[in-house]
């Protein structure tokens, strides 16, 4: 071997031991970020929110595990695509409409021990595995303006995260919170099983949150509703669940996605990199390709599909501005009324990069 060889052989293994080491050096400087945040949970409350490192439930939660490269496609994946997006195109991001009605995003409040204490009161849907439950909910949090109503309140003390669905009553001071359902699930287990939502997910599980936007990176699958459903559900479903069949609106369950189903983006992020959309949008597709998005709800037939924000309300509560409304001024997006538009709509060809990933349990 020359000396030539010798010398360029040398560099590269130098190279390769150097871009080790950097990798080696930034997954411990991730894994140490994300333990700081895990211990930070137990100081969150209100005005003191996550930033952008904070994701709920542990890493083996459905929503926190990566889909593998090889992972499997589900039956009929390509008919079930095809039949989400000839429903149409995805629904687009509106920030800036906290506490008003058009508002069905989820908020997230941290209770403090020196919050009032509410006694749950469900009023639908029996058996509600919370009913009679005794809370702390900070005084001045309040449900999202929509119809559904949702409210979620972490209490780190005990570790639970309380869901709620249609809150129709929450005294001053303390007393009886009446809802229409809820459930709760671990902050530090799987973010299932809760009674919030169709697929019984978590109210904080696959939330995009403005703070994971201006850091650029989303850790989690996302939490996606759809037009309707065939009428079943899959893990990480609830068993049974359906949310809105199809033919509940006078259309064929046939080919359409069941409860639970989890879709990719089949894209590197080398062809997302190269995709000519903002930043903030690229950051989602990433956690699509990345994660995926799995769909938890249904949203009345009003549209192909969307992805769940966490509710300004969080922030508006307290007598803060909504991070939404902010982010979404400085990123130049588009004024409805009151409204901000995110477009998600356009740069993705959708129908052929989705695919539906086989489920896992």
């Amino acid at each position: 071997m020359t000396g030539v060889w010798r010398r360029t052989i040398g560099l590269l293994v130098l190279a390769l031991t150097s871009v080790t080491g950097v990798v080696t050096v930034l997954g411990r400087e991730q894994s140490a970020r994300r333990a700081n945040c895990a211990e930070l949970e137990r100081r969150y409350e209100a005005r003191h929110w996550p930033d952008g490192c904070w994701r709920p439930y542990a890493a083996s939660s459905p929503f926190n595990r990566r889909i593998p490269r090889a992972a499997p496609l589900a039956d009929g994946s390509s008919k079930v695509v095809e039949r989400l997006t000839d429903w149409g195109p995805p629904q687009n991001l509106l920030a800036g409409h906290a506490d008003t009605r058009t508002d069905y995003f989820h908020p997230l409040y941290w209770s403090h021990r020196r919050d009032p204490v509410f006694r749950v009161r469900c009023i639908l849907y029996r058996p509600c595995e919370v009913e009679g439950h005794r809370i702390r909910i900070p005084e001045r949090a309040r449900p999202a303006g929509g119809g559904d109503g949702h409210l979620a309140v972490v209490d780190a003390r005990s570790g639970w995260e309380y869901d709620f669905w249609q809150v129709r009553s929450k005294p001053s001071g303390g007393g009886e919170l009446v809802v229409s359902h809820g459930g709760r699930t671990r902050i530090g287990g799987s973010g299932l099983r809760s009674n919030a939502t169709a697929a019984a997910f978590g109210l904080a599980a696959g939330v995009i949150r403005a703070a994971e936007i201006r850091a650029g990176r989303i850790d989690h699958a996302l939490f996606a509703q759809i037009k309707c459903t065939s009428g079943r559900s899959v893990y990480p479903a609830i068993p049974g669940g359906t949310g809105d069949p199809c033919e509940r609106f006078g259309l064929s369950n046939a080919a359409a996605p069941p409860l639970g189903a989890r879709f990719r983006l089949a894209m590197s992020d080398r062809q997302i990199a190269r995709l000519r959309v903002p930043g903030w949008k690229k950051t989602i597709l990433r956690a699509l390709a990345r994660y995926g998005m799995i769909v938890g709800d249904t949203n009345g037939g009003n549209a192909a599909w969307g992805l769940q924000l966490e509710s300004g309300s969080t922030y508006t509560s307290f007598g803060k501005r909504d991070p939404w409304d902010g982010l979404a001024e400085q990123l130049g997006a588009e004024r409805d009324g009151d409204r901000w538009v995110l477009r998600l709509d356009g740069g993705v060809d959708w129908a052929r990069h989705l695919r539906l990933i086989a489920p896992c349990v």
